[in-house]
């Protein structure tokens, strides 16, 4: 069997992933490169979260700005894709992000 290291990322994760992204992305404003206020796509938190997590890469844009890239959630093993919803609920709860997951919500609720 192998270790949870090399394992790549389940179902579960996957779904709980994307769920909190969608939370984040309806309720919390973030700050352009230009200082403009947005509400970032959950696809674009994916890239924050991912960068935040495993450093990132910086592109100059085609006509201006600059792209970030982070990485592809889809070659994650369970323990980073564990790492990465750690720190989404980390972010959500500095946020004071209401989550829609059922295990969220009980989360949350022992914590207070």
């Amino acid at each position: 069997m192998m270790s949870a290291e090399k394992v790549r990322r389940n179902t579960e994760q996957n779904k709980r992933m994307w769920a909190m992204l969608h939370d984040i992305s309806r309720q919390v404003t973030w700050k352009t490169a230009q200082g403009k206020d947005v509400k970032p796509s959950a696809e674009d938190w994916k890239d924050i979260f991912t960068a935040f997590l495993k450093g990132h890469r910086m592109y100059v844009g085609i006509e201006s700005g600059i792209v970030m890239v982070g990485d592809r959630t889809s070659k994650m093993t369970v323990g980073e894709m564990t790492e990465l919803i750690e720190a989404l609920f980390w972010f959500g709860a500095e946020k004071r992000v209401i989550w829609s997951d059922p295990q969220m919500i009980g989360l949350m609720e022992v914590m207070r």
